[in-house]
């Protein structure tokens, strides 16, 4: 009678033991979690500002790649019609009836 007391007590000691374990796990947890969640949202929310600004230079590079080649382009055209225009001017000039004219 006197094990079956002391069984049945430290039974109920275990199942204590093992609720205040349990207890103490969510404590831990409802103190930790707020905390990662913060580092988290902190993390991501860093992420996406670097990642954001990122974005916006290679937009300005590419803005100012584009501004240069159409310059460039424009520049070789212009050249281009000046060396035919060139090229038909010098023909009007050698030529002895257009000269005449």
């Amino acid at each position: 009678m006197i094990e079956e007391r002391t069984t049945g007590f430290m039974m109920i000691q275990t199942e204590q033991l093992a609720e205040l374990q349990k207890s103490k796990k969510q404590h831990i947890r409802a103190q930790i979690l707020p905390f990662l969640v913060a580092v988290l949202v902190v993390l991501m929310g860093a992420f996406l500002f670097t990642f954001y600004k990122d974005q916006q230079q290679q937009r300005l590079n590419l803005r100012q790649a584009t501004d240069q080649t159409i310059q460039d382009l424009m520049a070789s055209e212009i050249r281009h019609d000046i060396s035919k225009l060139s090229a038909a001017l010098e023909v009007v000039i050698r030529d002895p009836i257009l000269a005449e004219a």
